[in-house]
């Protein structure tokens, strides 16, 4: 069975028993000082809606004090080097944001090694910024003789402009470390040149088969065998420079995903083959949008993938769903753990993480891309629905969302909602409720009236009341426009109200 877990990845893997992951691949945040976007999509296209997917801005505070007191109180008896170093690194960094990114990263990495088995590998996917002080901490958790190699990868295929005084960066670095001695370790290949092929093997036998001869003085040698034959050859036995450009994420990639720090599928799949073997246990505590999960559902890896964004879960689920349909079924293949799957659970949500539940809810929406707010502007989400094209004009419906948590619900929300609707100039607004709305709501929002698109009337304000009835269903109680994607091949055209209004399917 596979696990998917929304939380957060030291709980999760404090909860994990010793020794049982073959492979751990972790693509941390890496300490850049700035907030990461995730673009949103609707039925497969690129929207240019986006939201706050993670932060990597550190500072020091409560948790980070709490990290730092877990290691050396709960942890300096398994790896007493490594709480040796982050006290020495404390008495050099006090508490600035590079202690706080270490007093988070330590835990964590003193874990993935208590979870890994004897004969697993790690790697750990870094830039140039933190990457010297994560080594010297994994360095001191794994051991130094237990470093086989800083893997270097091409990320950039070109190189973009450079305007900030300094060389342009195309690489990230990947630290490989074996457990124990016994690692696995499966020798891979890069094929041949054709420029090379085309030198080397010039030759064609009877049967078609290309070859070259062999030179050299013990070829000369009696039973020694003087050619090779091409389709013998498996490749030039890979190095650390990965630069190959089928290892790069295009902008245009269909793999592309909306996450500004995905990986491309190519790179994982490598990196599962060289440390791991079907059946194998593949751990990846920062999934992000689960291109971990992806190569090891792909190559009949196990896994586990861990993320504390619930933006990440769906989108990871819609994932795996559309590249695996024959084998990814939930409660057969896969388990998702921390996720709201019942009324009492996402009211649990809501309690500790208000904006994960805000976050959670907006991403249920069907057909519309929205983003939360930072602040409070009367709404926490917005997006804009493709509704039908009018005289060659492409017609949207721009939706407002709010979401309450909260038990005590009064007119002054609805009132609030109604102006940020008229200030943003929305066309529907959506108010999504843990509790009843109170009768003075529902009336405030019945004299926002209706919006009519074609022959159809949607009510400008809805509320959903979120029930044990959408856990049943899956479907939000509310009433959206039809989105029409652009589709050449397949036009309507229907005549209402004596315009010619173009429908899309």
């Amino acid at each position: 069975m596979n696990h998917l877990y929304f939380g957060d990845n030291l709980e999760v893997m404090q909860a994990m028993p010793e020794r049982g992951v073959d492979i751990c691949y972790a693509d941390p945040p890496y300490g850049t000082g700035r907030d990461y976007n995730v673009f949103l999509h609707t039925k497969g296209k690129k929207s240019s809606t986006q939201t706050k997917a993670y932060t990597d801005i550190w500072k020091w505070g409560e948790t980070s004090e709490t990290d730092y007191a877990y290691v050396l109180r709960e942890l300096a008896g398994d790896y007493p080097k490594a709480a040796a170093l982050l006290t020495a690194l404390r008495t050099v960094e006090n508490e600035s944001w590079r202690m706080a990114y270490l007093a988070f990263m330590a835990p964590r990495l003193c874990h993935i090694h208590r979870v890994l088995k004897e004969t697993g590998s790690f790697y750990l996917h870094c830039d140039a910024k933190m990457s010297h002080y994560l080594k010297l901490l994994v360095d001191n958790i794994f051991g130094f003789h237990r470093f086989r190699n800083e893997i270097v990868w091409r990320k950039y295929a070109g190189v973009k402009n450079n305007a900030t005084k300094k060389l342009s960066t195309q690489t990230d670095s990947i630290f490989y470390y074996a457990k124990g001695d016994a690692h696995c370790f499966n020798v891979q290949y890069e094929p041949l040149s054709e420029d090379y092929i085309r030198q080397e093997y010039k030759y064609v036998d009877e049967d078609g088969r290309r070859y070259a001869k062999l030179r050299g003085r013990k070829y000369q040698e009696p039973g020694k065998p003087r050619i090779k034959y091409l389709d013998e050859n498996l490749g030039t036995p890979l190095t650390s420079l990965w630069v190959e450009s089928g290892l790069q994420l295009n902008t245009s990639s269909k793999e592309r995903l909306g996450y500004e720090t995905q990986k491309p599928l190519a790179l994982l799949e490598r990196i599962l083959k060289i440390s791991s073997n079907e059946g194998d246990l593949v751990l990846d505590p920062f999934c992000g949008c689960g291109t971990t999960i992806d190569a090891a559902h792909g190559l009949n890896r196990r896994w586990i993938g861990i993320d504390k964004t619930i933006l990440a879960i769906e989108p990871i689920l819609r994932r795996m769903q559309q590249r695996h349909p024959e084998t990814f079924q939930r409660g057969v293949d896969y388990q998702v753990h921390g996720y709201p799957q019942s009324l009492q659970d996402a009211m649990k949500l809501a309690e500790i993480d208000r904006f994960g539940f805000e976050a959670w809810v907006i991403g249920l929406l069907p057909k519309i891309a929205v983003t939360r707010k930072t602040g409070d502007d009367g709404f926490d989400g917005h997006g804009s629905v493709l509704t039908h094209i009018k005289e060659g004009v492409e017609q949207y419906t721009h939706i407002l969302v709010e979401v309450k948590s909260g038990k005590n619900l009064n007119r002054g929300m609805m009132r609030d909602f109604r102006t940020a609707m008229r200030d943003r100039d929305a066309d529907l607004g959506i108010f999504v409720t843990l509790t009843a709305p109170t009768d003075g709501m529902r009336a405030q929002a019945a004299r926002e009236g209706f919006l009519t698109i074609g022959n159809t009337q949607i009510p400008r304000i809805q509320f959903w009341h979120i029930t044990e009835h959408y856990f049943k269903t899956g479907v939000p109680d509310v009433r959206l426009p039809q989105q029409w994607m652009v589709d050449e091949r397949q036009q309507a055209e229907m005549h209402h109200g004596g315009e010619q209004i173009r429908l899309i399917y």
